[in-house]
């Protein structure tokens, strides 16, 4: 009886481990898409940074 018991716990915990892993990688797919997320804003400010010096270099000719 007690070896059941201990299965029975060993069993538990492993599915705790499993949803654990789980929880791990649902976590990992956010950091990803926030990491690509940053990527685009940053392409974003370049393409806004080309844009103020197109405008400068305009003010200058002018």
């Amino acid at each position: 009886i007690g070896m059941i018991e201990l299965g029975v716990g060993m069993v538990e915990s492993g599915i705790s481990m499993i949803e654990l892993g789980i929880g791990m990688v649902e976590s990992g797919i956010g950091m990803v898409c926030s990491g690509i997320g940053m990527v685009w804003s940053g392409i974003g400010m370049v393409e806004l940074g080309i844009g103020m010096v197109d405008l400068g270099i305009g003010m200058v000719w002018s």
